[in-house]
């Protein structure tokens, strides 16, 4: 739902033109597969020497370095900036979200074969991945709802226009209810396996 508001949301021309900033995806991407992991890389090394934290919780750390970038909260993020642009701003706006978009999804194609090699390098833990089926659930997940709102705001582009609507407050609020479904979930797995939770 969040990607296919994004498809309503961002022009088709200002997507294909934004395909073509090579510069701007590498410094993302670099920036998330390179350097955050080796200043984290850093920290960790510093933290497991002075051994003042649990020796799990810092290679947890290193692992989660590794990681892509989230989909739906980078992308938020970033479409939350339009709300107080309008004019030539609200373009510029519209091509930060639809770069944070394509290096989202980008990303996290990349982190099927990049975060493995990295967890295993650093972490020294060796991971396997079912290659297909993640690929097949970001293609229908975040591709394909995409797609879908582009198709749709070709034919209804002029009413979305016209009626100004709050996408990035309607992402906002489903991104929350994502993470309090996930949250909810949590706890009843924990329940339902004899585990017990601990209030303060």
């Amino acid at each position: 739902m969040i990607f296919f508001c994004n498809g309503l949301q961002l022009k088709t021309d200002v997507m294909l033109k934004v395909l073509s900033e090579v510069k701007v995806h590498l410094s993302i991407q670099i920036f998330t597969f390179i350097f955050i992991p080796a200043v984290l890389n850093v920290i960790v090394q510093a933290l497991r020497a002075l051994d003042i934290i649990d020796p799990l919780l810092l290679q947890g750390l290193t692992v989660v370095s590794c990681m892509p970038p989230p989909v739906s909260s980078a992308v938020i993020l970033t479409s939350s900036v339009l709300v107080q642009m309008d004019g030539e701003e609200k373009e510029e706006g519209q091509k930060a979200v639809a770069a944070a978009v394509f290096n989202s999804v980008f990303g996290s194609f990349m982190g099927i074969i990049i975060s493995p090699l990295l967890v295993l390098s650093l972490a020294g833990v060796s991971s396997t991945l079912p290659f297909v089926a993640i690929v097949t659930k970001l293609s229908i997940t975040v591709v394909l709802p995409l797609f879908i709102g582009q198709v749709v705001r070709f034919f209804i582009k002029s009413c979305i226009d016209k009626w100004n609507i709050p996408f990035s407050q309607i992402s906002s609020f489903i991104l929350l209810l994502i993470i309090y479904t996930t949250f909810c979930d949590t706890f009843t797995s924990k329940l339902a396996h004899g585990g017990h939770m601990i209030f303060t």
